[in-house]
C-alpha cells in the first residue's frame, strides 16, 4: 500500500475496515492476515485498524478470518513460521524478540509446544550457537561494560579482575591481539542498526500498537551512551567522577505511553538521578 496515494481517512466505517481485510486475504488466497501482509495490500492503515479493534486478532476475528495466534496448529506450521520470520530480520538465528515482533503464533505457544526456545530453534534446524560462540559474545559485552565505565576505549592494562570479568591476556588468546580486539568490538556495535524516528516511519504498527520492541539492545545502549559521552544525561556524572554510579538507558517518552525504543527517544541516566525521579513521580 501506498499512503500518499491510497484510502487511509479515519472516517472510514468498521464495515468498510472489515471489507478490506476480507478482500486482502481473497486476493492473496489466505484465510488468515500479517499486519504485514495487510500493509502490503490494503487500503487502509494498520493503525487504523487497530485503533477500532483493540488488536489484529480482534480484527480478524471480526472479519470472520482466523485469528494469527493458534495452538492447535501443526508443529510444521510453527517451524515454518519461525523461518520466515528470520527471512524478515535477515538472521541466522532469531531471537524471542525477533519472534514477538513479527511470529503469527506467539512465543507460549512455542514453549508449550517445544519446551524451550532453544529446542524450538534446534527443531527448526536454526544455526546453534557453539561454545567458541558464546564465549566470544561474552568477550564482546565485558569489554562494552568496560567501556562504558570508564567512558572511553579501554587501554590494555586495564582490562584485569575485579574490574573487567576476564584479562586481557583472554583477549589477546580468542583474536590475536589486543587492537584485534577493538576493532572487532566496532563491528559487533555496528552490527545490529540502531533504529530512528525516520527508518520505522514505514514500519507496520504491531498488536502492541508499536513499531519497536520495548527491549533496549545492548548495540544501541552503547550507541546511546556514546552520544552522551557516557555521562548521565541530566547531572553529567559518570562512575569515574562518582564512584558507585551506574549508567542506564531509559525512554524519554515511556514505552508504556506511547514512545517507541528509537535513537531520539533514548537518553542515559544515571542510578542517582533514576532514583530522584522515581520518587517525584510517587510523591
Amino acid at each position: 500500500m501506498n499512503p500518499e496515494t491510497e484510502i487511509s481517512n479515519v472516517n472510514a466505517t468498521d464495515e468498510e475496515l472489515l471489507a478490506d481485510i476480507r478482500n486482502v486475504a481473497q486476493k492473496i488466497g489466505k484465510k488468515t492476515l500479517q499486519p504485514l501482509e495487510y500493509k502490503d495490500h490494503g487500503k487502509f492503515f494498520t493503525s487504523l485498524i487497530l485503533s477500532r479493534f483493540a488488536n489484529w486478532n480482534k480484527a480478524l476475528e471480526a472479519a470472520g478470518l482466523k485469528k494469527v495466534v493458534k495452538n492447535g496448529v501443526p508443529d510444521e506450521e510453527i517451524i515454518a513460521d519461525m523461518k520466515r520470520v528470520a527471512a524478515i530480520v535477515k538472521k541466522d538465528v532469531i531471537s524471542k524478540e525477533d519472534y514477538r515482533m513479527y511470529g503469527d503464533f506467539g512465543v507460549s505457544v512455542i514453549f508449550n509446544r517445544f519446551d524451550s526456545w532453544e529446542k524450538a530453534l534446534e527443531k527448526s534446524g536454526f544455526k546453534k550457537s557453539s561454545e567458541k560462540d558464546k564465549k566470544i559474545r561474552d568477550l564482546m559485552e565485558n569489554l562494552e561494560d568496560v567501556w562504558i565505565k570508564l567512558g572511553r576505549s579501554p587501554r590494555f592494562v586495564e582490562i584485569r579482575i575485579p574490574f573487567s570479568r576476564y584479562n586481557g591476556t583472554q583477549y589477546i588468546a580468542t583474536f590475536g591481539g589486543w587492537h584485534t580486539s577493538l576493532d572487532l568490538f566496532e563491528e559487533y556495535i555496528s552490527s545490529v542498526k540502531v533504529e530512528t524516528e525516520q527508518s520505522i516511519a514505514g514500519k507496520p504498527v504491531l498488536e502492541n500498537n508499536h513499531k519497536t520492541a520495548k527491549n533496549i539492545n545492548r548495540q544501541t545502549r552503547f550507541h546511546v551512551m556514546k552520544r552522551s559521552g557516557f555521562k548521565c544525561s541530566v547531572c553529567k556524572n559518570n562512575s569515574m567522577t562518582n564512584p558507585g554510579v551506574t549508567l542506564d538507558v531509559e525512554h524519554i517518552v515511556a514505552y508504556e505511553k506511547g514512545g517507541e525504543t528509537t535513537d531520539e527517544n533514548l537518553y542515559v541516566v544515571c542510578s542517582e538521578c533514576k532514583k530522584q525521579k522515581e520518587g517525584n513521580i510517587q510523591a
